[in-house]
């Protein structure tokens, strides 16, 4: 029998309040993913899944994700309740386990959409991740093994709370920043995308495999493994696909100077390296992105808890 990865006392498991994310996928060449991935994937036991309808294919996701939790913390002895945000984005590449590869269903890429993949070995590999919650930037370490640092983030995308008088296309404005000054010198890259007139189709792809390594990043003299964990979204999802009659609209991208980039502490230590990691998110963005055609978007929008309409008057004049 395996242990299970280590994870700090009474955070075995993380309850999200809310959360909306918008996954892009994109479509790359084989050769040129294995080209810029294949060493780390190898050394992790991972490997690029093969679709019926695209062998040669592989498919990317650029993630923007917007959550709120509620937590109790602790200082000077003294324990009280926390409502906090996390903004962030994950660009995410889909793999699967290589010692589990005869396991594999016989899917197409849409079917993998679907959610017909219910062994759960196809999951997206968390390349890079860039958020604006401290807190977050050290739980996704820790705990799930996310190559992941701090950024500073100016985000919008449609809420009910807009009222709006008629349908509007989901669609998504989201930049990052180096520091909270969020000059044009310290941008990591800025997205702008949306759905446009494309339909949705209702999908259960929930629980969502996410693949991480610990420790984070490969270290002189310390395995690196991976590890893996499921997320459940307790709703549908709306799935999003182009065809050549509706064409999605091209996400625009475009990426910054990063500038700037702080160091990156953790239990009073610097980790080395972490000043380059934005530069690492945006030239890897740019290497396997750059011409890469939308394969499809995918929503998840958690609802209300509460609905308060208008008032109304007691008395009838």
């Amino acid at each position: 029998m395996s242990s299970l990865p280590p994870v700090p006392a009474g955070q075995e498991t993380f309850y999200y309040a809310s959360q909306t994310t918008f996954w892009i996928f994109f479509r790359q060449a084989r050769a040129l993913v294995e080209r810029a991935l294949g060493a780390q994937l190898d050394s992790l036991g991972l490997a690029l899944p093969r679709f019926k309808d695209d062998p040669d294919g592989v498919y990317l996701a650029l993630v923007p994700s917007f959550y709120t939790c509620a937590l109790n913390l602790s200082s000077g002895g003294v324990t009280s309740t926390t409502m906090q945000g996390v903004s962030e984005a994950e660009f995410n590449v889909l793999v699967h386990p290589k010692s589990q590869a005869a396991r594999l269903p016989d899917l197409t890429f849409q079917e993998f959409l679907l959610g017909w993949e219910q062994h759960k070995l196809i999951g997206q590999l968390r390349l890079d991740v860039i958020t604006d919650n401290v807190g977050a930037v050290i739980g996704g370490r820790e705990k799930y093994g996310e190559h992941k640092f701090r950024g500073f983030i100016r985000y919008c995308f449609p809420l009910p709370n807009d009222n709006a008088r008629t349908p509007v296309p989901f669609h998504v404005e989201f930049s990052a920043y180096t520091t909270e000054r969020m000059l044009h010198e310290e941008l990591v890259f800025s997205l702008r995308s949306g759905v446009g007139a494309l339909q949705p189709v209702s999908v259960d792809a929930s629980e969502v495999v996410v693949y991480g390594a610990l420790p984070p990043e490969p270290q002189d003299g310390t395995r690196q493994r991976a590890i893996g964990s499921r997320r459940n979204h307790f709703g549908t999802f709306s799935l999003y696909t182009p065809t050549e009659v509706h064409p999605a609209q091209v996400p625009s991208l475009q990426y910054g100077p990063c500038h700037n980039a702080a160091p990156l502490h953790y239990n009073g230590k610097s980790i080395p390296g972490a000043e380059e990691w934005p530069k690492q998110m945006r030239d890897r963005m740019q290497q396997l992105l750059t011409d890469a055609p939308v394969a499809a978007f995918m929503l998840f929008a958690s609802p209300p808890v509460e609905i308060e309409p208008r008032p109304f008057y007691i008395d009838p004049q």
